[in-house]
């Protein structure tokens, strides 16, 4: 099945795409599982810059802010994750804005997800978005 949207707020959308991870093709969990998802942090500053321009006390204000919402997030993060900046750029890239980062999360569906991201720091820079990328279990893995 093709992916959809779901609309987290005015800048972020959740891009979706049908399946469990750890499921079958019917899109429901086995057992007690959760949906994992992959989220991507975009922006139109790539983390170096940002990292190199920022005061010692932006960094430390901006830290407390993604501390405070992980705390608040509880066992939807799994992987709080990490800045990231392009080593490579090859055909086909996307101009939707460079990701700077990635976390992996935990949820019952999308629409959760969507809770647990509303109010995310990265949403208050300007140009900042969130995409969210449902990770689906590989057949016969």
């Amino acid at each position: 099945m093709l992916p959809h949207r779901v609309q987290l707020n005015h800048r972020a959308w959740l891009l979706v795409a049908l399946g469990k991870a750890g499921g079958d093709s019917s899109g429901e969990a086995r057992g007690d599982e959760m949906t994992k998802f992959m989220v991507l942090y975009r922006s139109s500053t790539s983390a170096r810059d940002q990292m190199a321009n920022a005061t010692p006390e932006q960094m430390k204000a901006g830290m407390e802010a993604w501390m405070q919402w992980a705390a608040k997030a509880g066992d939807a993060v799994v992987d709080l994750g990490a800045p990231l900046t392009p080593a490579r750029m090859g055909p086909g890239s996307s101009d939707a804005g460079e990701i700077s980062g990635y976390s992996i999360m935990q949820a019952d569906s999308a629409e959760a997800l969507g809770g647990v991201l509303d109010g995310h720091p990265h949403l208050s820079m300007p140009g900042n978005s969130i995409e969210v990328l449902e990770m689906l279990s590989m057949p016969g893995m």
